[in-house]
């Protein structure tokens, strides 16, 4: 029972973020918002973001997700970045 309590409280508390966030957008804005999700958890947080915008405004807005791991700098220096490669064929 205490986790359900927990789960419940998170989920309020989400709830309360989006509302906030949503309230501080101008109408007039949300045609050019762009949401951007960091992989993976942050990716699910913001098509539940759009998904909110949408029913509260009924306006569509834009979601891309956004894979970091290449661009840390906490990962090993031993990282090979990726090279552009021209199609010789």
């Amino acid at each position: 029972m205490e986790t359900k309590k927990k789960i419940r409280l998170v989920e309020d508390r989400v709830e309360s973020f989006f509302s906030a966030i949503i309230d501080d957008i101008s109408p007039k804005k949300l045609s050019s918002l762009i949401v951007i999700g960091i992989k993976t958890r942050g990716e699910y947080l913001g098509k539940r973001l759009v998904e909110h915008i949408k029913e509260r405004t009924g306006k569509e807005v834009t979601f891309g997700p956004l894979d970091i791991p290449l661009y840390r700098r906490d990962l090993g220096t031993g990282q090979t970045w990726p090279r552009w490669r021209q199609n010789t064929s």
